[in-house]
């Protein structure tokens, strides 16, 4: 590279990091909440929002117009910088990588900033979804008392200065929303019974926290007032309108997709057939004169059907971090302890029944948290869910810990680049996790022909939720026909219904599973025997959650 490239290299370089500096900052400080917790995918994890544990988003109006115009402003200065000469010679075949990064950096901006402005501009959530303001209130009351802290004095302190905002940020809601659709109302009065009960745990376990106590009643009492707010408050039977053209949107520039929505259709139908195809000739292979359903229907994993559900988990997430440290050559580092837990009451109605919470901020003492919900209200559903979860532990668990989220999210945040270490892809983050239940049967570590069967059915089930996503969502598919495509995949009318809720709560998240796979599987197609399959981890990996198209462009450059 010559002097003068080299030092518009130089240049462009420190410009790159200025501008990902104060834009992550802007983020931490306005949103300190949506920052830290990734139930917002929109929101990059800006580590900074550890500093602002006291306080809750800013989500009045004007706040919202000023974000969204200070955005625009971000958006112009990124568009300014790609047009800058050094990246002439993206386009030219092998390039110097430094300058190449720098690009990547540039569009991983710019699929972020393109993430809030579908939220922020076109779906405009905060005008008509009552459950994004119960998510930041009480998602952030959970990580003022459990984040960590210098002493439970801070912690106190924090906590109650956020249940004193519950109180204002319950009634920029009643200003924001507008028309309120029926679905995301239902789930809003869900949300907002099992966010009082949530309250009185924390009643019950700070008694003598006088100031807290008080703080806690204010937004018992700001709760009730919303939640009476909702009931007199009419619902739309309509959804939103035009969602296809968000997914539209998410597609083209937040996930930087070329693929088309006919396309994904397309590719879910053929994960349908093939796993469909593999189920029954596993069934088959099985005998015993059963049905693939009715087989995966009767596992019974021997003595571990009778242990207790978190501790089968955390065995299992051992056992498979042991395997993978001596599967791969670079072992698997992991910094944020991980803690397997219940899923918290105020979270209960809004997430599925294991989830992964990970760790954001740089403090060696933060955890990550696995979710798992054990009991449900009716004693039966209770009985199935823990079928379910003792059937399908091994690739749950690998789903959410090793080689899943929980490798992926302390791989992302030991990165040292800011932009790679705090922007997550939800295609990616899914599409890993999804490939990750795969590497079981790869490396040996499932062989038994009945954990095989519950391996597909898993698959089929995803497929079907990219099927009624996609599917819903573009008015391709009806409410009936996508329920009883989940009902084929394995679930009960009722279990169904309920996922299909859950389901259209985030449309475009769920197409994440089958389409990240598709992308893993045919990157590793195009790269994986140039660079062997060690090193293509390692590389996919510690690149950060970019762009498919922008991998592919790194890791041949690498290779």
């Amino acid at each position: 590279m010559g002097d003068t490239m080299k030092e518009d290299s130089q240049n462009i370089h420190q410009r790159i990091q200025s501008f990902a500096a104060d834009y992550f900052s802007f983020l931490a400080r306005t949103f300190p909440v949506m920052c830290a917790s990734d139930e917002f995918h929109f929101m990059p994890r800006a580590e900074e929002a550890c500093r602002f544990y006291g306080y809750l988003d800013s989500m009045g109006k004007t706040s919202i117009q000023d974000c969204t115009n200070r955005l625009k402003a971000y958006r112009r200065d990124l568009d300014h910088m790609l047009e800058d000469p050094v990246f002439r010679s993206i386009d030219q075949g092998k390039v110097c990588q430094t300058i190449l990064e720098d690009y990547i950096d540039l569009y991983l901006l710019k699929s972020s900033l393109s993430a809030m402005f579908i939220e922020f501009e076109y779906k405009r959530s905060w005008e008509h979804d009552p459950l994004l303001y119960l998510k930041i209130g009480f998602i952030g009351i959970d990580h003022a008392l459990g984040k960590p802290a210098s002493s439970n004095r801070e912690q106190v302190d924090r906590a109650r200065n956020r249940l004193e905002s519950v109180p204002s940020l319950l009634k920029n809601a009643q200003r924001n929303l507008g028309v309120v659709p029926d679905l995301y109302h239902r789930s809003a009065q869900q949300m907002g019974e099992d966010c009082s009960a949530y309250l009185d745990e924390i009643a019950a376990a700070f008694s003598e926290q006088e100031g807290l106590i008080k703080a806690v009643a204010q937004s018992a009492q700001a709760l009730v007032t919303f939640r009476e707010y909702l009931e007199n408050k009419h619902p739309s039977s309509e959804n939103l309108a035009a969602p296809e053209v968000y997914l539209e949107k998410t597609l083209r520039d937040h996930f930087q997709v070329s693929i088309d929505i006919p396309e994904i259709m397309d590719i879910a139908r053929t994960q349908w057939d093939e796993n469909l195809r593999l189920l029954e000739e596993i069934g088959s292979q099985a005998g015993r004169g059963k049905g693939w359903l009715e087989q995966y229907s009767s596992i019974s994993p021997g003595e571990l059907h009778n242990m207790e559900t978190l501790e089968l988990y955390k065995s299992e997430n051992r056992r498979l971090r042991e395997h993978f440290a001596s599967q791969w050559s670079g072992g698997v580092e992991v910094e944020a302890p991980l803690r397997i837990l219940q899923t918290p009451r105020y979270l209960r109605s809004i997430r599925g029944s294991a989830s992964f919470s990970a760790a954001f901020s740089g403090d060696p003492r933060e955890e990550s948290l696995f979710y798992i919900t054990t009991v449900l209200s009716d004693a039966a559903d209770s009985r199935r869910l823990h079928d379910r979860l003792h059937r399908e532990y091994l690739f749950l668990t690998a789903h959410e810990t090793f080689p899943g989220h929980h490798y992926l999210d302390s791989t992302r945040r030991s990165i040292s680049n800011p932009m790679r270490r705090q922007i997550e892809s939800p295609l990616f983050y899914e599409g890993w996790a999804t490939y990750a239940e795969s590497l079981l049967l790869e490396t040996g570590y499932v062989k038994d022909t009945l954990e095989k069967l519950v391996f597909h059915k898993r698959n089929l089930w995803r497929a079907a939720r990219c099927l009624v996503d996609v599917g819903l969502t573009a008015g391709l598919m009806g409410m009936e026909e996508s329920q009883r495509l989940l009902v084929s995949s394995g679930f009960r009318e009722g279990e169904a219904a309920s996922q299909l809720k859950r389901f259209r709560l985030n449309p475009g998240y769920q197409l994440c599973y089958s389409l990240g796979l598709h992308e893993i599987l045919k990157l590793r197609g195009s790269c994986g025997t140039l660079l062997g399959n060690d090193r293509f981890h390692q590389l996919l990996l510690g690149g950060g959650e970019l762009p498919f198209s922008l991998i592919e462009l790194r890791l041949k450059n690498l290779a």
